[in-house]
């Protein structure tokens, strides 16, 4: 039932590559977006939460296109989205002290960062450091889920979690380091997608 949906996925990502310096951008990168949820909710049950959850993403992703103008927006989209996802991962882990060590980290890093001036936050300061916690959490919470249970649908879940993470990784890059590489973006876009992607069809093994 999926096999056509992702592959139009696939081929909405490259769509979206091609017109990515055109007017058209915005329409392809938020059809990616439409796919993505609607991949997750052709799924009966857990299916349905995760697209309440990935259907937050889509907004924030799309008002991200708007840039710092709509920063604070989209950010605070992505987390009630991962807010979202830790209440479902609630279902099969209980939150444990040790699950905040990565959030910890990189609360401390972000903050070196910010301090030496490496990223420049300026108004959206308070979002990032709230967002980059909610994140961190919810993707070790996958790594833990998958280490425990060792199962398709927690591997696949983790492996499409980390490559969101990296993909933000690189996304804090490339909009709060001056003068960052424009080829940085391509990467944000490539790991993101293919996270959401796997993300997505990993309800399908639960």
């Amino acid at each position: 039932m999926h096999f056509p949906i992702y592959i139009i996925y696939l081929g909405l990502m490259l769509l979206m590559g091609l017109t990515h310096k055109s007017r058209y951008f915005i329409y392809t990168k938020t059809l990616c977006s439409i796919a993505f949820v609607t991949i997750a909710c052709l799924t009966k049950g857990l299916g349905y939460l995760f697209g309440i959850a990935m259907a937050f993403f889509a907004l924030g992703d799309f008002l991200l296109v708007f840039k710092r103008e709509k920063m604070k927006h989209g950010i605070i989209a992505f987390i009630v989205g991962n807010l979202v996802m830790i209440g479902i991962f609630s279902l099969y882990l209980k939150l444990m002290p040790y699950q905040f060590i990565l959030p910890v980290v990189a609360m401390i890093i972000l903050t070196i960062l910010d301090e030496k001036g490496i990223v420049v936050l300026e108004e959206d300061r308070p979002y990032v450091f709230v967002y980059s916690f909610i994140l961190a959490l919810a993707f070790f919470s996958t790594v833990v889920m998958a280490v425990t249970y060792n199962h398709p649908f927690f591997n696949v879940l983790a492996l499409g979690y980390g490559l969101y993470f990296v993909s933000d990784l690189f996304e804090l890059a490339y909009v709060y380091v001056p003068a960052s590489p424009k080829w940085i973006g391509a990467i944000v876009l490539t790991l993101y997608y293919i996270g959401m992607l796997l993300i997505a069809l990993s309800v399908m093994l639960a």
